[in-house]
């Protein structure tokens, strides 16, 4: 199956959906700070049980857009939070765009007590680095966790988008506990 093929099927899942990948409830006592992706510490996070909030920063003259992204459990038990997120673009119909986020080295979970938070960062290749990538409009991201079929929208990111499949336009970094 292509990350394309995979990311269709993806699109849907409810933001429900996502909040049970995201976020888990459990009685145990709190692990540190990283927890490996295989550990039964907690539970996966739930998307219901969690919140987004960005903060765009531009970059003029670098080429580039970063996305800060900070999620915080507002669940009432720890749960954990896969390590390195798989973002794409959308478009107004809430359809793909592209290819989606190139994945770095492999990174831990982190975990998260209740009212604590992990944060993320997106990065946006500016469309005008790719001559003639298919530059399309895009009214946001679609935002995966690692090793989930499950995915939430964000949809006041508005920018350009290129279409192609062979363009990388966003990278992803690991999560980490604030």
């Amino acid at each position: 199956m292509t990350k394309r093929t995979a990311s269709r099927i993806l699109l849907a899942l409810t933001p429900a959906a996502l909040a049970a990948a995201l976020v888990g409830c459990s009685g145990a006592a709190p692990a540190p700070r990283t927890t490996p992706l295989s550990s039964a510490a907690d539970a996966p996070c739930a998307i219901r049980g969690l919140s987004l909030r960005q903060q765009r920063v531009e970059h003029p003259g670098m080429g580039k857009t970063t996305v800060d992204m900070t999620v915080t459990n507002t669940g009432t038990h720890a749960c954990t939070v896969a390590g390195q997120p798989v973002v794409e673009f959308i478009d107004a119909q809430g359809s793909p765009i592209g290819a989606a986020s190139k994945t770095g080295r492999p990174v831990s979970a982190v975990h998260l007590r209740p009212e604590k938070s992990a944060k993320f960062t997106i990065v946006v290749e500016d469309d005008a680095n790719f001559p003639a990538c298919g530059a399309t409009p895009s009214r946001g991201f679609r935002i995966y966790p690692e090793e989930s079929a499950d995915a939430v929208d964000v949809t006041d990111f508005t920018g350009t988008a290129c279409s192609s499949l062979a363009v990388e336009q966003l990278s992803t970094t690991g999560m980490e506990v604030l």
